[in-house]
């Protein structure tokens, strides 16, 4: 997640090349790109140039860790955990990219969070327990009505602001990613 965070913004690919330090660019060895034990090992720092390593990169691995884990013990033991488990981890994980790309700069890159939309759609027509529904087409609905209802509402919200304010009051990306919480999680 570190990856998307640092090169989806300055749209570079996030496969190739791989991971490496982003200041004297030379690649990262596996046995010092293990989460959060490698950052403490080396002590925060590089271990060719020893230059300083963001305390981003332990901080988003431990919370992706913590937020797996809270979503395997929460969904894992009911019918379809596994299935309900691995698409809410999946929204999580948008969810920690998302916030460590708005929290640099300040924008919600449309690559997370229109694909989010369409996923939450997809994933509620087959699991139609994430809109607390039994049927498939109660769970595409709801999540449709969902999406458009809360992405709608910060629409007309971002247009009176901006009507009042004469300036752009919210950015587009917001009220994307609530449509995106829409589709995922439900008008509740």
């Amino acid at each position: 997640l570190n990856v998307c965070i640092y090169r989806i913004p300055k749209r570079k690919s996030i496969v190739f090349p791989s991971s490496h330090c982003p200041k004297c660019k030379k690649p990262i060895p596996w046995y010092y790109n293990i989460p959060v034990i490698s950052y403490i090992i080396l002590r925060g720092k590089c271990c060719y140039c020893h230059k300083k390593i963001s305390l981003c990169y332990p901080v988003v691995e431990l919370v992706t860790g913590v937020s797996a884990f809270m979503v395997y013990r929460h969904f894992f033991s009911s019918e379809g955990g596994f299935f309900l488990m691995t698409v809410y981890f999946i929204f999580i994980c948008a969810l920690i990219v998302i916030t460590g790309i708005d929290l640099r700069y300040f924008i919600i890159p449309d690559l997370i969070s229109l694909p989010g939309i369409a996923l939450g759609i997809i994933f509620s027509f087959f699991f139609p327990e994430m809109q607390g529904r039994v049927l498939h087409l109660q769970g595409l609905f709801a999540s449709i009505f969902s999406s458009a209802i809360g992405g709608g509402v910060l629409f007309l919200i971002a247009f009176v602001g901006t009507l009042i304010f004469k300036k752009e009051a919210m950015g587009m990306g917001d009220i994307k990613l609530v449509a995106m919480f829409g589709a995922f999680l439900g008008i509740k």
